[in-house]
């Protein structure tokens, strides 16, 4: 699961930094040219990661949700609440 999630995020955004990148992370502190203070495709690739993870714990909790022994009793006003909870969320 979570490895597959990784692979994949190396395999959407590699790790190579774009000249435009560095040039903006210059641009937005001159103590980038020293060392490496904040990588974009690092943070790009670690935001990625984190909202699948987010989205699959999200997905096994509705799932678990739809089990429950109540659920066909109360569907309409489940669905009801998840439409309005959706536009929170």
């Amino acid at each position: 699961g979570i490895y597959a999630i990784v692979v994949g995020a190396s395999i959407f955004l590699p790790r190579q930094v774009s000249k435009r990148e560095r040039e903006m992370e210059i641009k937005r502190d001159p103590a980038a040219l020293k060392e490496d203070i904040w990588v974009p495709s690092m943070w790009k690739r670690t935001n990625l990661i984190f909202s699948c993870c987010a989205m699959a714990l999200f997905g096994v909790c509705i799932t678990e949700f739809s089990f429950w022994g109540g659920f066909g009793d109360w569907i309409w006003t489940i669905i009801v609440l998840f439409k309005v909870v959706a536009e929170f969320v």
